[in-house]
């Protein structure tokens, strides 16, 4: 409430304790916006069991923090003044924040993705969107002025944000599909029993977001030659957590997502990926799994 606001404003003094005091009441108003960041933070440091790694990563996140009110402090006098600046400020903030919402939303509703194309027309029809939303004052305008202005805004922001979220969408996409077998065991291991090949099987869901960072990878040109040379692709959705799904899961060994096997007929599991891999890490592993098909000593899991 401003009424509190107010009264934490006026606390601090001279010395180290008015400081401390200031320090105390910066700390309760800035903690909503910055401890989600932290909770990240901590989360991450916790899930890596990194002692150095995490406890570096938490200092620079302190010096971060400390170096803007420093600064402030430091150059207070020499602030631009208040303007339209500000105004535009804002707007670019609230834009970010909608593709940003666009950007969270989108492994909690798959069917965005269906919207994409991995074309190039696709990009720069999304791109014309961004300009022209720009063009239209999604920045520049106000929502405060007329209601011609305030239309034109609207617009521009609407065309903006579609734009920006269709442009991630089509980075997000991949740009060569794999032939996938969606689900069908019997029919992958018939196909490469036939072909003499192995089986890639995929563990995906629609909430796993490295899985989609996996298939994208698994779009790149190489990847995609390289792995329709020596094995068939299965892939199954285990969005739902169903005891057939766990089952399912546990005679390939994979016990988390993402999982990636690449599978022989005859030896069982030559590989096996549990997190997400760049597309020359992923080329090597094809390579080595390509190796196991023909009989050579492989390692078993990444």
């Amino acid at each position: 409430p401003s009424s509190i606001q107010n009264k934490l404003g006026q606390v601090g003094g001279k010395g180290f304790g008015g400081a401390f005091a200031m320090g105390l009441v910066g700390g309760l108003i800035a903690a909503p916006c910055t401890g989600p960041f932290l909770l990240g933070l901590l989360t991450f440091v916790a899930t890596t069991h990194d002692v150095l790694g995490g406890g570096s990563l938490l200092f620079v996140y302190a010096l971060g923090m400390g170096v803007l009110f420093w600064a402030l402090a430091a150059f207070a006098m020499a602030l631009p003044k208040s303007g339209a600046w500000m105004e535009h400020g804002k707007s670019l903030g609230g834009v970010l924040l909608l593709f940003a919402a666009v950007y969270f939303v989108r492994p909690l509703v798959p069917q965005l993705r269906d919207l994409a194309s991995p074309e190039l027309w696709f990009a720069g029809t999304m791109g014309a969107l961004v300009v022209i939303g720009i063009a239209l004052g999604a920045i520049h305008k106000s929502f405060h002025g007329a209601l011609v202005e305030k239309l034109r805004k609207a617009t521009g922001v609407v065309l903006m944000v579609a734009g920006a979220s269709g442009l991630w969408l089509w980075y997000d996409t991949p740009k060569h599909d794999l032939a996938w077998i969606n689900g069908d065991e019997k029919l992958a291991f018939e196909t490469a029993r036939a072909q003499g090949k192995g089986v890639l099987v995929d563990f995906g869901a629609s909430w796993c977001g490295a899985c989609h960072d996996i298939e994208r990878t698994f779009g790149d040109k190489d990847v995609n030659e390289a792995i329709t040379a020596d094995f068939i692709p299965l892939h199954f959705d285990v969005s739902d957590d169903t005891e057939a799904n766990t089952e399912l899961k546990a005679r390939y060994g994979v016990a988390t997502l993402p999982g990636v096997v690449f599978w022989s007929l005859e030896r069982g599991a030559l590989v096996t990926i549990r997190q997400e891999v760049s597309v020359s890490e992923m080329l090597a592993r094809v390579h080595a799994s390509a190796r196991g098909l023909r009989g050579e000593v492989v390692a078993k899991c990444d």
